[in-house]
C-alpha cells in the first residue's frame, strides 16, 4: 500500500504547524507523546486511563482524528519512542506480503477500504458505490467522542 500522507504530514496538518516548525517540537505533540508512553506503563485501558489521565474531550477528538488518517494510510499501533535524543511517535505500517496472491476477479482494496469516514462515496456496508470517486481531504473527516 502506498500512503497518500505520512503521519508527519498527517500530525503537521491536524496539530496546524508551520512549515518552518519541526512537528516533534510542537507542544501538542509532545503532549500525545506523553499520553502514549504513559498509557503503555499505566497497564489500564484506554477508557481507564483517559480519565486517569484527564485528557480533555476536544483533544481526544483530535487525537482520535490522526489516528483514523494514520490508519487510512496504513499506519498502526502508536508508539512512544526516542530517536537520536527526540521524542517520536513511530507506526507499524501495512505493506503487501512479499508473496502476494493475486486477487480474485473483481475484488479490489485500497486506502478506502481502511477509511472510518462516512461518505457518500459508500453503500450501507462500507463498499464503494459503483461510479464513485474517493472521498475529499482529511478536513473531511469529523469524530466525535463522548464520555
Amino acid at each position: 500500500m502506498i500512503p497518500e500522507n505520512t503521519p508527519e504530514e498527517i500530525f503537521r496538518h491536524f496539530l496546524e504547524v508551520e512549515p518552518h516548525v519541526r512537528v516533534e517540537e510542537h507542544p501538542e505533540y509532545k503532549a500525545i507523546h506523553s499520553y502514549i508512553e504513559n498509557y503503555r506503563k499505566s497497564g489500564l485501558t484506554w477508557p481507564e486511563y483517559v480519565v486517569k489521565a484527564k485528557i480533555p474531550i476536544k483533544f481526544r477528538e483530535k487525537m482520535a482524528r490522526i489516528w483514523a488518517e494514520c490508519r487510512k494510510n496504513g499506519f498502526f499501533l502508536p508508539t512512544a519512542g526516542n530517536e537520536k535524543g527526540r521524542d517520536v511517535i513511530m507506526f507499524r505500517q501495512l505493506v503487501a506480503p512479499r508473496e502476494e496472491k493475486p486477487k480474485p476477479p473483481g475484488v479490489k482494496w485500497g486506502r478506502c477500504d481502511l477509511c472510518e469516514r462516512r461518505c457518500p462515496s459508500k453503500d450501507w456496508r462500507g463498499v464503494m458505490k459503483e461510479g464513485s470517486v474517493r472521498c475529499g481531504t482529511m478536513d473531511d473527516y469529523s469524530t466525535m467522542i463522548t464520555d
